[in-house]
């Protein structure tokens, strides 16, 4: 049997040849060279000249001038054809421009927030972040904490090929007075940088020289800190900053884009055991108390998860266990901890919240309006086709090739393509910015949210949707006679409708999902801005001083000025004193607690008690809501005063359930001031309404509030009451405080509104961003139902004139256009809001008070949808009723 060529190559070469009379010559006399030429020098050198011979004779038959003037020709008959139909044009365009160009730009947030690690990271995929369960922590951080020690006891395990810590980011103050300025601080280890791969965009990172107690304070400026305070300045080695109270000289700048380990703006990193003892005047880095820091490693080649997560949680446990037999603090709920490795993008890891879970709904909302942006488009095509069908049937019927008619159809999509896809490009261009600062806000962005993949994504959806939908009539009637085609269009048959009505349906049912989940998201907003906070958050402000000095008797004298000077401001109602610099966020001081009755806390999933002292006025001032007994008289403040407190609702039924908390007590092992004996049992005065602390879904939250007398030290922070709206006074606030003393370096301002409103970004987000595809979707399922529509009349023509010339009125005949645009619709809708009620149950995690089975929203939803569907059949209904009888028949 003779050898054979490559049989891909021979397919393309009888490709090349199928109109060529002399086909079979060429590809016999090639097969036989082939074979010959295989003899001698093998088939690898064979199939190489074939190739080569196939790409030539390609080139010859179908790259010929004749070839190319056909194609050019195609393309400009393509032209003319949209010139002349520019409806069907540009409804085409737009809705590939709105539906894949929104959708491109969400797949690229998406890919920046779940899919991609922070840039210039080399290979993520063996890095971890490290987790803990079944550890007691006082961190926000909760998993995701741990001490020093804690870190120092795994980074040499064998399992691990590097780890590093760091500690989640700090905002400083750069200057002094009106001059001051804002900077974000990140500590780090030593091995931080290599661990990631990266490599310093100017200068060096620091090693483990810079990294230790007593060395000189060094910082690797962030690339964006770089240009806004350098102008990006090569001389900036060697330069210092001044950050807090410390000065650091620059040795280096991180590269464009880098963001650390997260998804977070940085200014500066420094090292950590430099600079924890440079601003810590505790041995924190000896403390397995302080659970500031996060730690990530990177496996051991042929390491699983399971091995290093054992070895990990071993080596733990032996660190603490050897803490407690020394006698160091309270480790108890240490001891059982057992540490896991999550993914590096901590969206997909275990710690993974809200934001996260609205974010996947979002991709998988932007896929929906995809789908019926495509469904349109299709449909769009696919009636242009068929409404051709005639015109090439009479092309064939006078000898024009099947090829030379598929040429033509083919660019006629492609024209159509290009178009639709440049205008996604330009959307997702000039919409990209503003959808990554409201998902990502304070994230460097990247210089354009439209990379190579983007455009390969856009480029495949776009010749899907229109290629592939306008060859497909044109296939179609190649296999058809053209007797039979111009027979069923002269009876006014339209072929194709059953095709072209399910593509409608679907688009009105995904419509309806979205549309649902929008006013869901909305409904959820709503609820959000109706949240009990436990507190008249309103038009409460906080005031934190930042002082040049540690010096705590100056800074309590400073503190009691401010307040002095704050009260003669128009508009203050009050101002209160703490111990806190952030009143009423609340500190976890668990170990420090023992109510009457019980012998120690139950550990409490939420985290707490969180405790709240303040100067008198402080429950007043701050809103609190007394449930039973009272707040604190001006007797409680005096400074020989017997002791009161109050706890919250959930601090009385959990501690006490079924007893009278006012005849209750707590102990405070660690009270605000110093006795000389024991802490007294401090009796419960009253019982207040719970407080948020974390998040408006905090439930159950413990807390502690009692009284600071007059005359107590350890004053931190401020609480203003103001008249109206807290924005107003921040200036004001600022600038009184700014000149009260050359002490005072920056005056934070921060009105706890804002503190709620920051809650609400999640829900924010989700409404924000399901409310724009909704509304997207039901533009361009509108658009899709007229389009159906205004074909249908237009096949009709002859039957409407008919129908008009036997003295139909005009209301039947609108009716009767109407009549299939609401079956189309109700059909539609009860399909989409089955499927809205079976994604329900997904989606009730990420609401807030509000069923996911929601009837006002299924409702409205509805009304809308019939409305704007209605709407989208009445013009080519009313259009229907203008058809000339005598024009109709004699057209056809």
């Amino acid at each position: 049997m003779p050898a054979l060529p490559p049989r891909l190559a021979e397919r393309l070469l009888q490709w090349c040849l199928r109109d060529s009379a002399s086909s079979a010559y060429i590809v016999g006399d090639l097969r036989q060279d082939f074979a010959s030429l295989r003899e001698r020098r093998g088939r690898v050198v064979a199939s190489m000249w074939y190739w080569r011979e196939v790409i030539a004779v390609g080139f010859r038959y179908v790259a010929s001038p004749s070839i190319l003037t056909d194609a050019g020709s195609d393309l400009r008959a393509a032209i003319r054809v949209f010139r002349s139909a520019p409806g069907f044009a540009f409804a085409v365009v737009f809705t590939l421009a709105l539906g894949l160009g929104a959708n491109a730009t969400m797949f690229g947030a998406v890919d920046r927030i779940l899919l991609s690690p922070p840039e210039h990271v080399v290979d993520h995929e063996d890095l971890r972040f490290v987790y803990h369960s079944g550890l007691g922590s006082r961190s926000i951080n909760g998993p995701l904490s741990y001490s020093f020690p804690d870190y120092e006891s795994i980074r040499d395990l064998p399992v691990l090929d590097g780890a590093a810590a760091y500690r989640p980011r700090r905002v400083l103050t750069m200057g002094s007075g009106p001059d001051a300025r804002r900077a974000i601080m990140q500590g780090a280890t030593a091995e931080f940088f290599p661990l990631l791969g990266v490599l310093p965009g100017h200068g060096r990172f620091f090693d483990a020289t810079d990294d230790r107690a007593g060395a000189p304070p060094v910082a690797v400026l962030g690339h964006g800190f770089w240009d806004r305070e350098f102008g990006q300045n090569p001389d900036v080695l060697g330069r210092t900053v001044t950050l807090g109270s410390h000065t650091y000289e620059v040795i280096g700048v991180a590269p464009k884009g880098f963001t650390g380990a997260q998804l977070e703006a940085v200014d500066v990193w420094v090292p950590v055991r430099m600079n924890v003892p440079l601003t810590t005047s505790w041995e924190a880095l000896a403390s397995r108390g302080a659970w500031w820091y996060r730690v990530i490693v990177r496996l051991s080649d042929g390491v699983s998860d399971e091995d290093a997560e054992r070895m990990m949680t071993d080596a733990h446990t032996a660190g603490v266990t050897a803490a407690v037999e020394a006698g160091e603090g309270n480790l108890r709920n240490g001891v059982g901890a057992t540490l896991h490795t999550g993914a590096f993008m901590m969206a997909l890891g275990p710690n993974s919240d809200t934001d996260t879970a609205i974010t996947l709904w979002l991709a998988g909302v932007s896929i929906l309006v995809l789908l019926i942006a495509c469904a349109n488009v299709t449909n769009l095509m696919l009636a242009r086709g068929i409404d051709r069908q005639r015109e090439r049937a009479v092309r064939l019927a006078f000898g024009v090739s099947r090829r030379r008619l598929m040429t033509q159809a083919f660019a006629e999509a492609l024209v159509l393509a290009a178009a639709g896809g440049l205008a996604a490009v330009f959307v997702a261009r000039w919409s990209g910015q503003a959808l990554y600062s409201l998902m990502l806000p304070g994230i460097p962005l990247p210089e354009s949210p439209i990379d190579l993949r983007l455009v390969a994504f856009i480029t495949g959806v776009v010749l899907l949707a229109t290629v592939v939908a306008g060859m497909l009539p044109a296939v179609q009637a190649m296999k058809t006679a053209p007797g039979d085609v111009l027979r069923r269009s002269s009876r006014g048959a339209t072929g194709g409708s059953r095709a072209r009505d399910l593509l409608t349906l679907g688009q009105v049912s995904l419509s309806t999902v979205l549309l649902v989940g929008a006013g869901l998201f909305v409904q959820s907003l709503n609820e959000t801005l109706r949240a009990d906070t436990g507190f008249d958050h309103d038009s409460l402000v906080n005031v934190i001083l930042e002082q040049e000095t540690v010096d705590a008797a100056l800074r309590d004298q400073l503190h009691r000025e401010a307040r002095t000077t704050l009260r003669s401001l128009p508009g203050v109602d009050d101002v209160i004193l703490s111990s806190s610099q952030r009143p009423l966020y609340g500190w976890d001081e668990q170990s420090s607690l023992i109510p009457s009755r019980l012998d120690s806390l139950p550990r409490l999933p939420d985290g707490g008690p969180f405790t709240y002292a303040g100067t008198e006025g402080y429950v007043e001032t701050a809103g609190l809501r007394i449930l039973q007994g009272r707040g604190f008289t001006t007797n409680d403040y005096n400074n020989d005063a017997p002791f009161a407190l109050m706890v919250s609702r959930s601090f009385a039924e959990g501690a006490w359930p079924g007893l009278d908390p006012l005849r209750e007590c707590v102990t405070l092992q660690r009270g605000v001031i110093e006795l000389d004996g024991p802490e007294p049992c401090r009796p419960v005065v009253g019982v207040y309404e719970d407080l948020i602390v974390r998040s408006l879904g905090d439930e159950g939250i413990w807390s502690v509030t009692w009284p600071i007398p007059r005359d107590a030290p350890g004053l931190r922070g401020i609480l203003v009451r103001v008249q109206g709206d807290p924005a107003d006074y921040v200036q004001s606030i600022r600038d009184r405080l700014t000149t009260l003393s050359s002490e005072i370096r920056y005056v934070h301002v921060l009105p706890m509104s804002d503190r709620i409103d920051r809650m609400r970004g999640s829900w924010k987000v989700g409404a924000t961003l399901f409310s724009v595809f909704g509304l997207l979707a039901l533009v361009v399922a509108s658009l899709g139902l007229y389009s159906v529509l205004a074909f249908a009349v237009a096949r009709r023509s002859r039957e409407i004139g008919i129908r008009s010339a036997l003295g139909a009125q005009r209301r039947d005949l609108v009716s009767m256009v109407v009549a299939r645009a609401a079956r189309l619709i109700g059909v539609g809708l009860i399909l989409g809001v089955g499927m809205a009620a079976l994604m329900g149950r997904s989606l009730q995690a990420v609401l807030f008070g509000v069923p996911a089975v929601n009837p006002l929203v299924f409702s409205i939803v509805a009304v809308v949808l019939v409305g704007a569907g209605l709407l989208a059949a009445w013009v080519p209904a009313w259009k229907a009723t203008s058809i000339d009888p005598v024009g109709a028949m004699a057209a056809e």
